[in-house]
Parts: C-alpha cells; structure tokens; sequence
C-alpha cells in the first residue's frame, strides 16, 4: 500500500474510533431507531439522542474524576423552586451540582 494511502487511512480511522462508539452506544443500549416521516422530525430525534448520550457521558466523567468514593455513586441533584416568569406557581429547576459527589 502507497504511503499517501495509508496515512489517509489512518486519518480516516481516527476519526471513525472516535464516532462509531457514539452511535453504537445509541443503537444498543439506548435503543435508537429513525423510523420517521420527514427530515426535520429525523434532526430533532437524532438531536435529542445526543443530548441524552452528552449528559450520561457528562455524569460518567464526573463521577470519574471526582475521585474513588464518588465513583459509582449517582449524581446528586439539587432542586430549586424558580418564580414563574408571569408571577404564577413556581417552576422546578434541577441542578447538577458536580463538586457535591
């Protein structure tokens, strides 16, 4: 194989290590199928895969790097009532608050 085709190949292969994880993990575990009528319907439940793998991710690395007795633990959620923007009942707001592990 020519060396202009096997550094191609390898820049090639870096980047699909680096994806293919990614949509395994949402065809498996997470159960992604695009079965939809339209592309915008497709974009947006691709989107919100994403978002849910980036925010398990998040939480994984968190818990991770914030040492070994928080690793396993599940993250700890702080809920704060927020005053509703019309003056109405008030609004449930999560926080993620990784420094609590």
């Amino acid at each position: 194989m020519p060396a202009l085709i096997a550094r191609a190949n390898g820049r090639k292969s870096k980047v699909r290590a680096a994806v293919e994880h990614v949509f395994a993990h949402q065809k498996g575990p997470m159960e992604l199928a695009v079965r939809t009528i339209g592309l915008a319907r497709a974009r947006v439940k691709i989107g919100l895969a994403n978002l849910v793998f980036n925010m398990k991710r998040m939480g994984w690395l968190t818990r991770k790097l914030s040492g070994s007795e928080g690793y396993g633990q599940p993250l700890v959620v702080q809920r704060q009532d927020q005053p509703d923007s019309v003056g109405g009942a008030g609004n449930e707001m999560v926080t993620l608050s990784p420094g609590s592990l």
